[in-house]
């Protein structure tokens, strides 16, 4: 600004703030636009997570399912009949298909109780099913035992434990009262696989459902005990009944199953190969959600897998920032260029009024000369003319 042509330093100091003001502005809104492009963008790739692993969910839930609906057939057959064969119930499971219907099945059984005196009776019918191939345990002491009247392995061999009590077996006793007093299929934790033929150390789960004498289950917990008369029972292996499920090469996760919430391997009921690698990796998908296994909280563990990543659609959060970015700095630098150019322009009024200010002034002092002045004055342009 020249001398004499001030503008005011408010309005000035103004002006310089207002690009900065704008600047910030932008600034803040395109932080503000970009986290929420982001969070949508992650809320929709973890929806689509979720809804891929439906599938999955099902599987594991329907082969359950047909697992137990299978033992209700088995616990059936021997409520329907007074007396059930070896062959009968040999061909009843020949029937079933066990590896092409039901996957993961090792082992599927038979097993009476008694108490007491009962045990004799037992112990008869075995040794006159099975002759000198029999070769039935003795319990000392006098207890409740349900041992394995009838058992038909995958593997063969089933013969080798008939007359096992079920009962001495702290994995089986343990399901088999839950069993029991809540007339209700159960299934084991994870547990040694002694009631079926097999490797040594081999570990699966036991999946047992109680019938009673009579048309239905008794009313309470003491009736049930005292009405008891046996159990089906299945032995499986968890790597058969939850490995393949779906298309592998076109699952978008993989998938560990746990007992109860727990996630180490103590508490691990069925991994796929891959999860444990995929599950270190924290900037993948991840799904916790719990699944209902027969009187037994199992939680699924969900991790997204290549096939998810490689269809993930791409997070524009990263290119809104910049483009928004870009046009708050342009924004600010129009405006910064605007208020330049008001301040040159109130710089140019105020000389202009400035200078019109010193003609009046002029025209002023040569009017009183004019009228004060006793001689006469002419006055007279460049060319000597008198104007």
């Amino acid at each position: 600004i020249e001398r004499g042509c001030p503008v005011m330093p408010g309005k000035a100091a103004r002006r310089r703030v207002v690009p900065l003001v704008a600047l910030a502005v932008g600034l803040a809104s395109t932080a503000a636009v970009s986290l929420y492009a982001h969070r949508a963008h992650i809320e929709r790739e973890q929806a689509r997570f979720g809804r891929s692993t439906f599938q999955t969910r099902s599987e594991i839930a329907q082969r359950l399912d047909a697992t137990v609906a299978m033992l209700h057939s088995t616990a059936g057959l021997f409520a329907a009949s007074e007396y059930v064969t070896r062959e009968e119930f040999g061909r009843f499971v020949d029937q079933l298909d066990l590896p092409g219907r039901y996957p993961g099945v090792a082992a599927i059984g038979y097993s009476q109780r008694s108490v007491d005196g009962d045990d004799g009776v037992i112990i008869e019918r075995i040794r006159r099913e099975f002759g000198d191939e029999a070769n039935v345990p003795s319990v000392a002491e006098e207890r409740e035992r349900h041992r394995i009247i009838y058992l038909e392995s995958i593997d063969g061999g089933g013969e080798g434990l008939v007359g096992t009590d079920l009962f001495s077996m702290d994995a089986c006793r343990a399901v088999i009262e839950k069993a029991r007093d809540l007339a209700a299929p159960v299934i084991s934790a994870m547990a040694p696989l002694q009631a079926t033929p097999g490797p040594d150390g081999e570990r699966g789960l036991y999946i047992f459902v109680p019938f009673y004498a009579g048309e239905a289950a008794p009313g309470t917990v003491e009736e049930r005990r005292r009405a008891l008369v046996g159990f089906t029972y299945v032995a499986v292996r968890p790597e058969s009944l939850f490995g393949g499920l779906s298309d592998g090469s076109r699952r978008m996760s993989e998938f560990a199953i746990h007992e109860a919430s727990g996630q180490d391997r103590e508490h691990l009921v069925h991994a796929t190969d891959a999860h444990e690698a995929f599950a270190a990796d924290r900037s993948r998908f991840a799904l916790r959600t719990p699944i209902a296994a027969p009187h037994r909280d199992w939680t699924l563990w969900f991790v997204s897998n290549d096939v998810f990543e490689a269809t993930r659609s791409p997070n524009l959060a990263g290119l809104i920032a910049v483009a928004q970015t870009s046009i708050s700095f342009l924004l600010s630098r129009l405006v910064r260029v605007q208020a330049l150019a008001a301040e040159r322009s109130e710089e140019d009024a105020a000389r202009f009024r400035a200078s019109e200010r010193g003609l009046r002034e002029s025209e002023a002092r040569k009017g009183a000369i004019l009228e004060s002045a006793i001689d006469a004055i002419v006055t007279m342009d460049h060319q000597g003319r008198i104007v």
